[in-house]
């Protein structure tokens, strides 16, 4: 991420936010570019590591063919979910529970698909913070995104 982009973060984040203690980050592996994984899931975890302690994150994906690569996304500190199929429904699924846990207060959710969108309003109504993050290759518009959401963090190639 560049430097610039940092500080555009920061900013918001300052603005919008104090420091959140118990944030729960769900990305959505379908969503983000296969040959960058790593970098990608690093600069989300920090992005949102500005806004406050991560108090768990999960990817969930539909398969990770290379073990070591696993090994290194769970140690940036993510539990990886690997669902063959029924991906979208288990995606929804963690999310829901992310957002009826009294201990969490703000929910990050990655994703490029609009249709997960929805979470973020429900996690709204629930009185959660909310961090939306727009991956890298994401067509999702962003315009909406701030409009549903507290924070949001766009790492699309339409921001570069």
């Amino acid at each position: 991420m560049k430097e610039s982009k940092k500080k555009g973060i920061k900013e918001i984040i300052t603005s919008k936010l104090k420091k959140i203690s118990n944030i729960a980050l769900i990305v959505d592996g379908l969503s983000l570019e296969k040959e960058n994984i790593l970098n990608q899931l690093n600069n989300i975890k920090k992005a949102v590591e500005e806004v406050g302690k991560i108090r768990t994150a999960k990817l969930i994906v539909k398969n990770l063919p290379v073990e070591d690569e696993t090994k290194k996304i769970q140690k940036l500190g993510f539990e990886v979910v690997i669902r063959a199929s029924e991906t979208d429904v288990y995606f929804i699924l963690e999310a829901m529970d992310i957002i009826y846990n009294p201990k969490i207060e703000a929910v990050a959710i990655s994703t490029g698909n609009e249709e997960f969108l929805q979470l973020l309003n429900k996690g709204r109504e629930k009185g959660k913070k909310i961090i939306a993050i727009n991956p890298e290759g994401s067509r999702v518009d962003v315009e909406m995104l701030k409009n549903i959401s507290d924070i949001t963090i766009d790492f699309s190639k339409s921001a570069a």
